[in-house]
């Protein structure tokens, strides 16, 4: 069973919305607050009737429903407006296969006969007479009454659905969230007991309350035992004694800790933390599960332990459907680029892009070449590829020069590249349809940038060239030299040369000291024009 798409409405950032998902690994990545852990939340609850590992009837707030749907009704109300009261709903579209025969129908808002499931938070009938007092007061209404709310799970063929009857497996990996029971990870406890087999949790069952014997048996709690019976007139008709409760809600689960080396689970480092937890989930609970969700497996790692818990994720889930987010563009480029989804939000409307077209060639250099900072470039508002460290200090300091501060203040990025990568980055820009300005040498050759490397891009209008046409400067050190005079580069790098040639020596095999040099002068230098160019 796959997931192949799903619709939110109204729940938390979305008012409607729907994705389409890969078959096998779809990696959500976008800015903050761009509702990636919100898309795994709807698709737990649409698979599981929970949220926050809790009933979702139990769990129905205010704050599951859109802020502006919310306001929109109370505003409504306030007006004399009498206007239905908002719902929530979440459609599954699954892949129809023999365990989900019995999901097919039209109950669905797509009114189409295809296979799913949905979680409907609605307001509940049942509630009429307390409504209408609710709404006798509109003064005092600030918010919607979920009071008055009830949660279905039901099929697309109109059947009520219920955890222990449902055939889909899910598993959602938060190594975000940190919930602790009678000291345990309560995560981790839930995993455990998904290791062990029937019998083996009725062993330890067994050996804890053996344990109350042995307990009770120890000289130091004989003797208490007795003296509590030797108290009071009242102790001595009752049978008080310490023991160890061995009763449901203290079974073994909140009396055993994990141990990691001879250390309780809880106090190794969080990145450890969060591989085992991933790992033995997945080694367990996932053979049974055909859905894996997983929030942010970058969470605590270094870069070593990063590359062999994908590595794991990727053996393990081998034939498993997993949906990620992610803010690591390790994971972005190692994984696949193709397998990306960007979430963004214009107008307060969530919106998705997907990069299936990308070249295979392109997704592999970024596979072999996982260091670039390609997630940096996809959520960029404008974005100004260079080729190296020098331009971008050299741009970033004509920026603050003109408006006294820097060009990522107003949502303008400089990033570095490396010559050889500029069309790699274009590619990846298509689908996104954002503003992209290169600014490169001409490497003695103008012509041949603009009829061959980059033809293709010239005459698109999110496409800028800056760089200068005059062949006889075709590098960054020249092109600077011929606009400041041998004074001010001579006071600019504390140097004593004598000729321009000198002092272009200097620059050639100092690229990045000469430009930290300007970077962080008190004294303005001239720029080409072709740098002013990148920022009108």
């Amino acid at each position: 069973m796959l997931i192949e798409s799903i619709v939110i409405k109204n729940f938390k950032c979305y008012t409607n919305f729907e994705l389409k998902f890969n078959e096998d690994l779809n990696m959500l990545v976008g800015n903050n607050e761009a509702g990636k852990s919100t898309i795994l939340e709807a698709i737990q609850l649409g698979l599981t009737g929970l949220y926050n590992y809790r009933n979702i009837q139990t769990e129905i707030s205010p704050y599951l429903f859109n802020l502006h749907v919310v306001q929109q009704y109370v505003a409504n109300i306030k007006a004399g407006k009498r206007v239905d009261l908002p719902e929530i709903c979440i459609e599954l579209y699954l892949q129809e296969c023999a365990e989900t025969a019995g999901f097919k129908g039209i109950n669905n808002s797509k009114r189409q006969n295809t296979t799913g499931v949905k979680m409907l938070i609605a307001y509940d009938k049942g509630y009429d007479l307390e409504y209408q007092k609710f709404l006798a007061e509109p003064t005092n209404i600030t918010t919607i009454p979920t009071e008055y709310f009830s949660a279905q799970w039901l099929s697309f063929a109109g059947n009520l659905l219920s955890s222990h009857s449902f055939p889909i497996k899910t598993m959602f990996i938060d190594t975000a969230s940190i919930r602790l029971q009678s000291g345990n990870d309560y995560y981790l406890q839930s995993v455990i007991r998904n290791v062990l087999e029937p019998e083996e949790r009725a062993g330890l069952s067994l050996a804890h309350r053996l344990l109350k014997g042995e307990f009770a048996q120890q000289p130091y709690i004989r003797d208490i035992n007795d003296k509590m019976q030797g108290g009071s007139r009242y102790l001595k008709e009752k049978s008080v004694s310490l023991s160890v409760d061995i009763s449901q809600k203290y079974g073994w689960e909140g009396l055993l800790t994990t141990y990691v080396d001879e250390i309780p689970f809880h106090h190794i480092g969080k990145g450890k933390q969060n591989i085992i937890k991933i790992m033995l989930a997945l080694h367990t609970s996932g053979k049974q599960c055909t859905v894996i969700l997983l929030e942010e497996p970058e969470n605590h790692q270094s870069f070593s332990n990063l590359h062999r818990l994908m590595q794991y994720i990727s053996q393990e889930c081998n034939s498993k459907q997993i949906i990620l987010t992610t803010h690591s563009p390790y994971i972005l480029n190692k994984m696949g680029l193709q397998k990306a989804i960007l979430l963004n939000f214009t107008s307060g409307q969530g919106y998705s892009t997907t990069f299936a077209t990308l070249k295979k060639d392109t997704i592999v250099y970024f596979q072999k070449l996982p260091g670039y900072d390609t997630l940096r470039f996809l959520l960029a508002d404008k974005c100004i590829l260079v080729e190296g460290p020098s331009d971008e200090l050299l741009l970033q300091r004509l920026y603050l020069d003109k408006h006294k501060r820097l060009p990522i203040e107003d949502g303008i990025d400089i990033q570095s590249v490396r010559g050889l990568s500029f069309l790699r980055f274009l590619e990846l820009a298509e689908p996104l349809k954002k503003d992209i300005t290169v600014v490169t040498d001409n490497d003695g050759d103008y012509q041949k940038l603009t009829t061959v490397k980059y033809k293709a891009y010239i005459g698109n209008t999110n496409f800028k060239l800056c760089c200068s046409n005059n062949n006889s400067l075709p590098s960054l050190e020249q092109q600077f030299l011929a606009v400041n005079n041998l004074a001010t580069m001579q006071t600019l790098f504390g140097t004593n040369y004598a000729t321009q040639g000198e002092v272009l020596h200097y620059m050639q095999t100092n690229k990045t000291d000469w430009a930290l040099s300007v970077f962080e002068s008190s004294t303005s230098i001239v720029y080409p024009q072709y740098f002013h160019n990148a920022f009108q």
